[in-house]
């Protein structure tokens, strides 16, 4: 674990009564006038930005406050003018009107949401301003007039006619405010430059109780964090300090860490847990160390999506995979599902069946596995399995598996589930009837492309009016030629699908898996099929396809998804959002591990980022991110 700034409640006070400057304990909260505890001594400074249209404070100052909001930190919101006369600079925001105390309240209410205690600066420029911002004539008033302020002032050219460089600095210097902290009745908050050690020396040494950071605050939200860990740092860039680009704002606003509103769900960040098949539910029940492998990826406001779950027996392809087809099966699912809504986040069920990528030893009876085709997949050279023939549905078998669908959706709200994900992709079932690679049907489930996609229709169609549009999600890959599974137009079959979903109000997102990348000079290069298909949809559109944090900031800045699902990485790294959003480094995976039946080893024993021992599963189950 990196060495901790100093500047947590704890570990402060503990400095303290070392150095015996106070008796204070080490679990003494910090507490502020009104008696609220901070968790925490690293304050927001308000920082003048210019992104508040017409004086109106706007929906990305949501965005931008939350992203430095912690449970218990205190933030100060920008200068804010108390009339039409108080405002200095254009773009600043207001809060004598009622549209302004209106537009406040969904910005402070998302602080709150994040746990953060949220303070107005209050202010009134006086001569620091210029006719376009007071609406008053000053060009015959005599600056001598008006008395010297102890105020550091800087002088915009562009706002108040001065030199771009030239500025005016307080007598009223740090070292002469030293007094006013030592005797001060309430708490004590210091600013001026402070780095991190020196942010720690003053408040050990009870110089101040708290400090304002500014920019190092604006060019890092998780500055508390980073500071508690020792972290690197972002670098401010002055040039975007007071830009108006509202548009350049929002984009960059857009990020990984980023809150998003999917239907009723409010979403704390953009970093999805993709389902995987891990293959460690003994005799398809799912087990108690699955509630300590989702409760370490869970966060709150997060969003993750189960392992691949079958819904009735001729269903499974893989040994050991879950199932929530029988009552035994949804009651061992509660405690997992209930494990990951303590950490406060959503868990949605997908809801799988392989078809013909299965063999006979996993099928009822040793029966044949079913599917749109009795075409047989190749052996796998790499895994050495051996697909065993399939055996065509005939039609009036079709509406049976439906069914099955229907009664899992159900099962998976029993057991707690916030929704569910059809699996329609990755050469499955779904797939094997939509894709003209696998379906050589002649009848009303083959040929042309509706007739094909009528399958997956029907069992979108019941599980909808079963437990909800809202409830529901979809994932598809009609790029993929996994399992023999490929498509002569994945195009036209994409943009078919997404109609298809469309027509259900409020159907909640679609989960779809990006064309394979390709490697130009040595790095990957998203192929960026997606975007006619993320256009096109109503709902929530989650993409998946090897993004590591680069790429998937990148992307969600240019508007081409909303979510990002992560595998891999995030098996690897049960914290991926918390490392994402410190740029900290990654743990490896080890693919040897991905489908043993070991309960620990490569399942729950990847390390955290705090962590320089494996977390022990109760910790994993009831801590807090």
């Amino acid at each position: 674990m990196a060495k901790s700034s100093g500047l947590s409640a704890e570990s402060t006070n503990k400095a303290r009564k070392e150095q015996g400057k106070r008796g204070d304990s080490a679990d003494d909260a910090v507490q502020d006038g009104a008696a609220r505890a901070l968790a925490h001594r690293v304050v927001l400074a308000p920082m003048t930005r210019f992104r508040s249209h017409g004086n109106v404070p706007q929906p990305h100052a949501a965005v931008y406050y939350s992203q430095r909001a912690t449970k218990g930190g205190l933030l100060i919101a920008e200068d804010t003018g108390v009339s039409a006369a108080a405002r200095g600079w254009l773009e600043t925001p207001g809060i004598w009107t009622r549209e302004q105390v209106e537009a406040w309240k969904p910005i402070a209410d998302a602080v709150h949401r994040a746990g953060g205690v949220f303070f107005c600066q209050i202010w009134h420029a006086g001569r620091a301003s210029s006719p376009p911002s007071t609406s008053r004539s000053l060009s015959r008033a005599r600056t001598s007039s008006f008395p010297r302020m102890p105020s550091t002032e800087w002088c915009l050219s562009s706002r108040v006619g001065c030199g771009p460089r030239r500025y005016r600095r307080s007598s009223m210097t740090s070292d002469r405010l030293f007094r006013f902290g030592r005797h001060s009745m309430e708490r004590f908050v210091a600013a001026g430059g402070y780095d991190r050690e020196e942010g720690k020396k003053a408040v050990v040494q009870r110089y101040t109780d708290l400090i304002a950071y500014w920019r190092l605050f604006l060019a890092n939200p998780d500055l508390p964090k980073r500071s508690e860990l020792g972290a690197p740092l972002n670098k401010y860039d002055r040039s975007a300090f007071y830009l108006q680009d509202h548009q350049a704002e929002k984009a960059a606003a857009i990020s990984l860490t980023a809150p998003y509103k999917m239907g009723q769900l409010e979403l704390s960040h953009r970093v999805v847990l993709a389902p995987m098949t891990r293959c460690r539910s003994y005799g398809n029940v799912p087990q108690p160390h699955a509630a300590v492998y989702y409760a370490q990826r869970a966060t709150r406001g997060g969003l993750l999506i189960s392992e691949g779950t079958g819904l009735s027996t001729t269903s499974q392809g893989f040994p050991e995979m879950p199932g929530i087809w029988t009552q035994e099966q949804v009651e061992a699912w509660k405690p997992i599902v209930d494990a990951v809504h303590r950490k406060g986040a959503f868990f949605f069920c997908q809801l799988g069946h392989v078809g013909r990528a299965s063999t006979n030893e996993f099928q009822p009876d040793g029966q044949a596995p079913i599917s749109s085709t009795d075409k047989q997949i190749s052996p796998d050279a790499e895994s050495g399995t051996v697909y065993s023939k399939p055996r065509r549905l005939r039609a009036e078998e079709i509406p049976a598996v439906v069914e099955d669908f229907r009664k899992a959706a159900r099962n998976a709200i029993e057991a707690g589930f916030d929704g569910v994900e059809i699996h329609g992709a990755h050469g499955f079932l779904l797939e094997q009837f939509m894709k003209d690679g696998a379906n050589d049907r002649t009848d009303e489930y083959g040929g042309n492309m509706a007739n094909r996609c009528r399958f997956a229709v029907e069992i979108i169609d019941a599980i909808v009016r079963e437990v909800g549009a809202h409830r529901v999600g979809i994932k598809l890959s009609p790029f993929a030629d996994y399992l023999e599974c490929e498509d002569s137009d994945p195009v036209a079959l994409g943009h078919y699908m997404i109609q298809q979903l469309n027509k259900y109000e409020g159907f909640l997102y679609c989960h779809m898996v990006e064309p394979r990348m390709a490697i130009v000079e040595g790095r990957r290069q998203i192929p960026h099929g997606l975007l006619p298909f993320r256009k096109a949809f109503n709902g929530t559109f989650i993409t998946a396809g090897g993004y590591d944090r680069e790429e998937g900031n990148k992307v969600l800045g240019e508007g081409y998804t909303d979510l990002i699902a992560y595998g891999r990485l995030f098996l690897a790294n049960p914290d991926l959002p918390k490392r994402f959003e410190l740029d900290a480094p990654l743990n490896k995976y080890d693919r040897s591990t991905f489908y043993t039946q070991d309960p620990i080893v490569g399942y729950t024993d990847y390390p955290f980022l705090e962590d320089s021992k494996k977390t022990t599963a109760a910790a994993a189950v009831h801590g807090q991110w």
